[in-house]
């Protein structure tokens, strides 16, 4: 990972050259890449109240579904071979996580826990099953997860076991995230190189690389910043600009 960072920053150097005039396309191809590579440097459930936040992804993937329906409070319905009791809210980085991530990635869904554990339900653990779960959608609005879910559920479309699930929900909110803070780069009338090195942050790219809202909100926010600046300081501003003012307060 280390030499695939390191590769990727010298061919950046180069990009830079060339895209010196197009600030936004320039930032935007550092953040999709950089932000794939940090997906994969933090492994599934090793960011801050991860699994919160993957249960909420997963609860919007059922809403996507057509799962309506809820077992009771603080419980909703998983593939069976999805429940893993043992994760808590934020895990500790090893090797074993890493190494889990490279078997399992793109492998089909199967009664195989992420940690390794073999399932105690009955079937192929492809049945729903009722369990317990927390969720954030009382702190932040749903739109803030749908990058997440969206990905999320593409894989499970495709029959894909958990870890391709939860990585596919991690790339699809590093392209969103980037092609929405690569607009604000490019509607901020001025200091749009400073607005795209803070969004190059390691913190940053790591929360945007990741199922929390933290990199929906981080994003949102720096639209809003660029549309508050080209407010004051282009004449420009049109009614367009004032709605999406308005939607991204």
């Amino acid at each position: 990972l280390s030499f695939v960072m390191c590769l990727l920053l010298i061919l950046l150097f180069f990009a830079a050259k060339i895209l010196r005039g197009r600030l936004e396309i320039l930032y935007l191809a550092c953040a999709v890449s950089m932000g794939l590579v940090f997906s994969f440097m933090t492994p599934p459930w090793t960011i801050s109240d991860e699994r919160t936040h993957v249960d909420t992804v997963y609860m919007v993937s059922n809403s996507l579904l057509g799962i309506t329906d809820t077992p009771g409070p603080e419980k909703m319905y998983k593939r069976s071979c999805d429940i893993d009791i043992s994760m808590n809210y934020t895990m500790p980085i090893t090797t074993a996580r890493y190494r889990a991530v490279e078997s399992g990635l793109f492998g089909p869904a199967s009664s195989v826990h992420f940690a390794g554990e073999s399932s105690t339900s009955s079937g192929n653990g492809l049945e729903l099953t009722a369990c317990f779960a927390e969720t954030s959608l009382a702190n932040v609005s749903i739109l803030c997860y749908l990058p997440s879910a969206v990905g999320f559920t593409i894989a499970r479309l495709l029959g894909r076991n958990m870890i391709t699930m939860f990585m596919a929900a991690r790339w699809v909110n590093v392209l969103v995230c980037s092609l929405i803070i690569s607009f604000a780069v490019k509607r901020i009338p001025y200091g749009g190189a400073c607005l795209a090195a803070i969004a190059l942050f390691p913190k940053t790219l790591q929360q945007i690389a990741s199922c929390s809202y933290d990199g929906v909100v981080i994003a949102g926010a720096f639209l809003f910043i660029a549309y508050c600046i080209a407010a004051a300081y282009d004449r420009r501003f049109s009614i367009m600009d004032l709605l999406i003012l308005f939607l991204t307060s």
